[in-house]
């Protein structure tokens, strides 16, 4: 820091804030109030950039643009173009990133020095400076450049062009330590200082790739990276809910392109994002970034994990949903009871789902079982057919089918089974019921009844006919 710093310092307390930081940065005082904005950002971050006696002959708000082809790769909006203070001092252009607002500086700090841009062009409101090694440089100027400014620096500049030699010059722009003001010249990517390092691009990329807003983060950029990973993680689990939703293994394959192409389309525009914004960020501790190399890794690991769950449990939402049947029954003729009534000393078996008393004494128990994954209801019809043995009657109750069996024992009661199959292939429910052989017809009758009032097709009795 220069004596001049120092003095300005110790009189900090007794002169007017926006007055000491126009001092303190050597720039002359102006009553613009976005130029009071900017210096007030800069006051801590200049000092250390301003090399010793260099005067700041004027400055700027401007916005970093680029060009079309990558603003339509990039989607065409926030963060792309970034904010900036432009400070055109007798040495050299100074670019000094701001946040969002302009309220201080944040990001990278680039030196243009006039003995090395070949040239530069100014159009109303925008300038664009050439150089050697790099693409052109172009912003969006708050306003426009005045004439004698910019007539004195072509001067320098039509200069460097007749003692400029590429073969031994170096890259511009030079980026410059934002702690410490060190030059680091390409291609050396540490401050000779601090030791602090450039962000890498390759690194943001990959973090991008590996987590969502990771690579954003890195950089800097906590908002969109929340932002990013919010909508990633929505997408995601939009996906993940259709494929555990399926019923069929057609209706996986679907989602599963889907997601493939989403994601890929995603990581590409994110990682694409995240090296640009990496390049425009200041430099990083050693340790810090240490730490960013051991999350890709993790990172990485962890979200293919979370891709391949939803392929190995496809299908479970629509198995393991319990469709409890429900019955309306308003004729007096059935009561019903939970799946322990107190009457019941019955230990549960985990399937009964619950218990109906007919007025003339019959006890009938409702149990109901998940569909197997991917099974449709013919599927079931054949399975529970083959369960049954004997002989088998299919009721139809609207879109869904009841398989009525009966099962004889050796003591003279009969066991009737009433499989309901649901035509959404959701759940199986049975209800079963013994009885004596003299009373079988009477009972069939009462349960078909009773089943004939399940909830998802409340029909009367007379509807449920035998296919």
């Amino acid at each position: 820091m220069t004596t001049a710093d120092t003095h300005h310092d110790s009189i900090a307390g007794h002169t007017d804030p926006v007055r000491w930081s126009f001092d303190r940065l050597r720039i002359d005082h102006t009553h613009t109030r976005y130029h009071h904005r900017i210096a007030r950002a800069l006051v801590d971050r200049l000092p250390t950039v301003l090399e010793h006696e260099e005067k700041v002959l004027w400055f700027t708000e401007a916005i970093e643009d680029s060009d079309f082809l990558t603003r339509a790769t990039l989607g065409f909006g926030w963060p792309l173009w970034r904010r900036v203070a432009l400070l055109f001092t007798d040495r050299r252009l100074i670019e000094v990133g701001l946040s969002s607002c302009a309220r201080r500086a944040r990001g990278r700090v680039r030196s243009f020095p006039w003995d090395r841009i070949p040239g530069f062009d100014s159009k109303t409101r925008k300038l664009e400076v050439a150089t050697w090694r790099e693409t052109s440089h172009r912003w969006r100027l708050r306003e426009m450049l005045d004439a004698g400014l910019e007539g004195a620096l072509r001067q320098q500049v039509d200069l460097a062009v007749s003692t400029y030699q590429p073969s031994q010059g170096l890259s511009v722009p030079i980026r410059l330590c934002s702690d410490c003001g060190v030059p680091v010249r390409a291609p050396r990517t540490s401050c000779v200082r601090c030791g602090r390092r450039v962000r890498s691009s390759r690194l943001a990329g990959v973090l991008a790739m590996a987590f969502p807003g990771a690579g954003h983060g890195y950089t800097g950029h906590w908002a969109t990276a929340t932002l990013r990973l919010g909508a990633e993680l929505a997408g995601f689990g939009w996906l993940v809910s259709r494929i555990l939703a399926a019923r069929s293994p057609a209706e996986v394959v679907t989602p599963v392109v889907a997601g493939l192409v989403l994601i890929f389309v995603v990581k590409i525009q994110g990682t694409a994002v995240a090296r640009r914004l990496a390049a425009r960020a200041d430099l990083v501790k050693p340790a810090t970034e240490r730490r960013w190399r051991w999350f890709a890794g993790l990172a990485a690991a962890l979200s293919v994990a979370a891709l391949l769950l939803p392929l190995g449990l496809a299908g479970q939402i629509d198995s393991d949903i319990s469709w409890d049947l429900d019955f309306i029954v308003n004729d007096g003729e059935w009561s019903g009871y939970g799946a322990a009534p107190p009457a019941d000393r019955a230990p549960s078996d985990g399937t009964l789902r619950s218990q109906w008393v007919h007025r003339a004494g019959l006890r009938a128990d409702v149990r109901a079982w998940p569909m197997r994954p991917f099974e449709s209801a013919a599927a079931a019809r054949e399975r529970c057919v083959a369960h049954a043995g004997g002989d088998v009657d299919t009721l139809v109750l609207g879109p869904h089918h009841v398989l009525a069996s009966r099962i004889d024992d050796e003591e003279g009661h009969t066991t009737l089974r009433y499989a309901i199959i649901d035509g959404e292939g959701r759940d199986i429910h049975v209800v079963s019921t013994d009885v004596l052989a003299e009373h079988i017809d009477r009972s069939a009758r009462e349960l078909e009844g009773l089943i004939s009032h399940g909830i998802w097709v409340p029909v009367s009795s007379s509807q449920v006919g035998r296919s």
